[in-house]
C-alpha cells in the first residue's frame, strides 16, 4: 500500500516542532525526536474485539499518511470513551452523535470530520421485529419485549426512544418488563433474530452489513419504523491538540481510500462542525440524556 508519505512526514515533522517547541541544532548529531502520539478512542459499534480488528488497516493508513504515532483504543462501552476523553487519556474519538453531545459537557472537544456511507453523510435508525410478529407500527409494541443498544447510542436508544414517546409509548412503563440494553447494534439484531426479545432498535447500516455477511436472513425480519436522517458519526478532537496535528489528521481523513475503511464505519469522510449535531443536542436535553457538566 502506497500513500503520500514524503509530504505527510515533512508536515508531521513541522507539527512536532511547533507542538513541542523543540529546536534541532544544525550541528551535532542529535537523535531525531519520536513522532507525536495521537491516541484514538472508538466506540464499539460491534464487540470491542471486532472493532479493534476492523480499525487496524485505517490505523496503519493514518500512521503512514501523517507520520504520527497513531494508537487506537476500544473501551468496552460508550461511557468509557467519554470518560477517557474527559480525562485526557485519548486525543481523538470516533463517537456517536449523542456520545459527542455527552462528551462535550465534560471535555473541550469539537468535531472535525464525519463519515460518508453509501454516498451519504447521514443514516437511519430502525426498529426491527421477526416477520411474523404482529407489529405494524410503534403503538403495537406496548406490552411486548424490547431491546435498545447502548444507553448512550444515538440510533440504538436516543432517536427511537424519542419516536416511541411521540407515538405515546413510554419506554419505561409500556413494554413487557424493562427494556433490554444489549450494548451493541449487532447484539440487538441477534436478540430479535433469536427470539430473546420481540423488537429492537438499531443502526440500519449495521443491519445491512450483517445481512451482507450472511449473519442473518433478511426474509425473517421486518422493519416496523425508520427514523429521519441522522448525521453520521463525528470524529472529534480535543481543543488542546495542536492545529497542525488536527490539519494533518483532517487531510488524511478526507483523502482516505475506501479499502482501508471498515464498511460500517465509512467509505469516506467530509468535514464536520458542532452545528451539524445541534438537533441531537436538543433532543438529548429534552430527554435528559445530554449528560452532566464537569
Amino acid at each position: 500500500m502506497t500513500f503520500r508519505q514524503p509530504l505527510r512526514r515533512a508536515l508531521a515533522a513541522a507539527a512536532l516542532i511547533l507542538q513541542s517547541g523543540l529546536l534541532i541544532s544544525a550541528c551535532g548529531g542529535a537523535t531525531p525526536p519520536a513522532p507525536p502520539v495521537v491516541r484514538i478512542g472508538a466506540v464499539p459499534k460491534e464487540s470491542p474485539e471486532e472493532t479493534q480488528e476492523y480499525f487496524a488497516p485505517f490505523q496503519e493508513y493514518l500512521r503512514q499518511e501523517t507520520g504520527l504515532e497513531v494508537q487506537i483504543f476500544v473501551p468496552t462501552d460508550y461511557t468509557a470513551v467519554v470518560e477517557a476523553m474527559a480525562a485526557g487519556r485519548i486525543d481523538v474519538a470516533y463517537l456517536g452523535a449523542l456520545t459527542y453531545v455527552q462528551a462535550s459537557r465534560k471535555a473541550g472537544i469539537h468535531p472535525f470530520a464525519k463519515a460518508v456511507i453509501a454516498g451519504s453523510d447521514s443514516y437511519h435508525s430502525v426498529i426491527i421485529a421477526l416477520r411474523e410478529a404482529p407489529f405494524e407500527g410503534l403503538t403495537d409494541l406496548k406490552g411486548h419485549t424490547f431491546a435498545f443498544g447502548d444507553v448512550s447510542s444515538t440510533s440504538g436508544h436516543l432517536i427511537p426512544a424519542q419516536a416511541l414517546i411521540e407515538a405515546g409509548v413510554d419506554p419505561e412503563k409500556d413494554f413487557k418488563g424493562p427494556a433490554l440494553y444489549t450494548g451493541a447494534h449487532n447484539a440487538t439484531a441477534l436478540a430479535v433474530y433469536n427470539g430473546r426479545v420481540e423488537a429492537g432498535a438499531m443502526e440500519e447500516p449495521v443491519l445491512q452489513e450483517m445481512i451482507r455477511q450472511g449473519l442473518i436472513d433478511p426474509a425473517r425480519l421486518k422493519i416496523i419504523w425508520r427514523s429521519a436522517p441522522i448525521p453520521q458519526y463525528p470524529w472529534v478532537i480535543r481543543d488542546d491538540v495542536s492545529r497542525e496535528v488536527e490539519q494533518l489528521l483532517l487531510q488524511a481523513f478526507l483523502g482516505a481510500p475506501a479499502e482501508v475503511l471498515p464498511a460500517t464505519v465509512a467509505e469516506g469522510f467530509v468535514p464536520a462542525s458542532a452545528a451539524d449535531y445541534e438537533e441531537i443536542r436538543r433532543i438529548a436535553e429534552a430527554l435528559g440524556l445530554a449528560g452532566g457538566g464537569g
